[in-house]
C-alpha cells in the first residue's frame, strides 16, 4: 500500500503545478551559462581529432558535435539578452533534446564502439540532474530510445560479439536507472519545494497575522494617545505632562479633568505594560471621567473605591494577575490639593527655601480585594504657595538602570536612576518652568534604559 501511495499523484503537485515549474525555471537560469559554456567546447576536441581517427568512414560526425557547440553559444549567448534568459526552462529543454537525441541517433550508429556507447550512458545518468519535470525526463528518453534503436536498424553495424552486447546490457541499465532515478530525484525536488512553499507560506501568514496585530496596537496605541488630554489645564498653575509606553501599549495613565468648578489630577500605573496593562488603564479611566462627570463634589476617596470596584471585578474577569496603584487630587482653590490614594511619594519644591518635600502617599493597592475599607482610603490635603512646584511621577523614572549596566551585575546606588537623583535634580531646577523641569529630567534619564513606562505630571502654582 505504501509503495502504491507513493507512486500516486500528490494533490500539492496538481494543486502547486505552475509554482513548481516556476521553481524549476529559476533553478535552470542559473545553469544556462555553465551548460552553455560547456556545450560549446564539450565537442571540438571529438570533432577535429577523436572522430577523424577513428570512425573516417562516418565523416558526417563532425556536424553532430558542432551543431552541439552552436546549440550551446545560443544558450550562453541568451543568457546575457533579458528578454530571453528568463526562458530557462525552455534554453534547457533545447540544449538537452539536442544532445540526448543527437547523441542516441549517431550511437546507434556506432553501436559496435563500446567507447561511444559508454558516451551515451553517460549523457544518460547525467541527464537525470537537469532540472527538468519527470514527464519530460520520461519523453525524452523514450525518443532516446527509439532514434537510437532505428539508427542501429538502418546502419545495421553489426552486434554479434560478446562485447557489443556487454555495452549495450550497460546501455539498457544505464536507461533503467535513468527512468528510476529521474523518478526518484523529481520526487525528492518536489518534496524540498513544496516544503519550502509551505515554509514561505506560512512565514508570510505569519508576516501578515504580525501586521494585522500591529495596526491593532498601533489603533489602541492611537486611542491612549487620543484619551489623553490636549491642553491640561488648573487654575492658578502652570503645568506641564509627559507619559511614554515601555511597549506599544502602556499601563500608566494621567488625566486633567475640568468639572465646573473642580479641576481633578489623576496618575495611574498599572502592573506591568503591554496590552492588558493599557486596557485596565483605559478601564481606570473611563470609570473616573464617568464618576467625575455624574458628581463633581464626590470626595478623591470615594471615587477610588468605585474605580477598584470596576477594575477589580473585570481584572477577575479577564483572569490577569494586575494591580494598579493610583493617586487622585482634587483642587478647588488654586494651590489647595484634597488627594488619596497610593503611587510615589509626591515631590514638592519649595521656592521660599529651595529644597523639596516629600510628601508620602498611602491607600491600598487597586483591583485586588473587591471593596476596600474607608479607613484605608483617607482623604488628605496639600497646598503649594506662589512658585511652588508639584511632581507626580511613576516608578518608569526612579526604577531605570544605567545604559550599559550588567544585570545581575548592577549596583541599585550607582546604576539605578532611583529617589535621591530626581529629587536632586527637580530641587536643582524647580525654580524655572514646567515645561524645562520635565526637558531637565527627561535629559538626565536619556543616559538609562527605562523597562516601564514613565509619566510625570508637573503643576507650578501661579496665583
Amino acid at each position: 500500500m505504501k509503495i502504491f501511495n507513493f507512486l500516486k499523484p500528490q494533490y500539492d503537485r496538481i494543486k502547486y503545478k505552475n509554482e513548481y515549474l516556476d521553481h524549476l525555471n529559476s533553478q535552470a537560469l542559473s545553469l544556462l551559462r555553465p551548460l552553455g559554456l560547456v556545450a560549446t567546447f564539450a565537442w571540438l576536441a571529438y570533432a577535429f581529432y577523436t572522430d577523424p581517427k577513428l570512425h573516417p568512414e562516418f565523416p558526417e560526425l563532425i556536424y553532430f558535435r558542432l551543431a552541439l557547440s552552436a546549440a550551446g553559444s545560443i544558450v550562453f549567448t541568451a543568457s546575457f539578452v533579458k528578454r530571453l534568459r528568463v526562458m530557462g526552462l525552455v534554453w534547457i529543454y533545447f540544449l538537452g533534446v539536442f544532445l540526448l537525441l543527437s547523441c542516441s541517433f549517431f550511437t546507434g550508429r556506432l553501436v559496435n564502439d563500446s567507447a561511444y556507447v559508454a558516451g551515451l550512458q553517460l549523457i544518460i545518468l547525467i541527464t537525470v540532474l537537469v532540472p527538468v519535470p519527470y514527464h519530460v525526463l520520461f519523453i525524452f528518453y523514450s525518443i532516446s530510445i527509439v532514434l537510437f534503436v532505428t539508427s542501429a536498424i538502418i546502419y545495421n553495424p553489426g552486434i554479434e560479439t560478446y562485447s557489443v552486447r556487454y555495452s549495450l546490457n550497460n546501455l539498457t541499465l544505464a536507461y533503467v536507472i535513468g527512468y528510476l532515478m529521474g523518478f526518484l530525484v523529481d520526487k525528492f525536488r518536489f518534496k524540498m519545494f513544496i516544503n519550502q512553499l509551505h515554509l514561505n507560506l506560512t512565514n508570510q501568514a505569519l508576516v501578515d497575522a504580525h501586521d494585522a496585530l500591529w495596526g491593532e496596537m498601533e489603533l489602541a496605541k492611537k486611542i491612549q494617545t487620543v484619551l489623553l488630554p490636549e491642553k491640561p489645564f488648573v487654575k492658578g498653575c502652570e503645568i506641564s505632562t509627559y507619559m511614554s509606553p515601555a511597549a506599544e501599549v502602556g499601563g500608566d495613565y494621567y488625566d486633567i479633568i475640568n468639572a465646573e468648578d473642580t479641576d481633578w489630577i489623576v496618575v495611574g500605573d498599572v502592573s506591568g505594560h503591554g496590552v492588558s496593562s493599557g486596557l485596565i488603564m483605559m478601564m481606570a479611566q473611563a470609570s473616573i471621567n464617568t464618576l467625575i462627570a455624574k458628581n463633581h463634589d464626590m470626595d478623591p476617596s470615594e471615587i477610588l473605591a468605585a474605580v477598584n470596584r470596576t477594575i477589580a471585578k473585570n481584572i477577575k474577569r479577564i483572569d490577569e494577575e494586575k494591580f494598579m496603584t493610583m493617586i487622585l487630587l482634587r483642587c478647588r482653590e488654586p494651590g489647595t490639593f484634597i488627594f488619596s490614594g497610593i503611587l510615589q511619594d509626591i515631590m514638592i519644591y519649595r521656592k521660599s527655601t529651595g529644597t523639596v518635600e516629600l510628601v508620602k502617599t498611602e491607600g491600598m493597592l487597586l483591583g485586588i480585594v473587591y471593596d476596600i475599607d474607608n479607613r484605608i482610603l483617607r482623604n488628605r490635603s496639600l497646598s503649594i504657595e506662589v512658585g511652588d512646584v508639584l511632581l507626580l511621577y511613576t516608578d518608569g523614572i526612579t526604577e531605570a538602570w544605567r545604559k550599559g549596566s550588567v544585570p545581575d551585575h548592577r549596583d541599585p546606588k550607582k546604576d539605578m536612576f532611583g529617589y535621591e537623583r530626581l529629587k536632586d535634580i527637580f530641587c536643582s531646577m524647580g525654580n524655572r518652568s514646567t515645561q524645562e523641569i520635565k526637558v531637565g529630567i527627561l535629559k538626565e534619564l536619556d543616559g538609562y534604559v527605562c523597562n516601564d513606562d514613565v509619566t510625570m505630571v508637573i503643576i507650578k502654582r501661579k496665583e
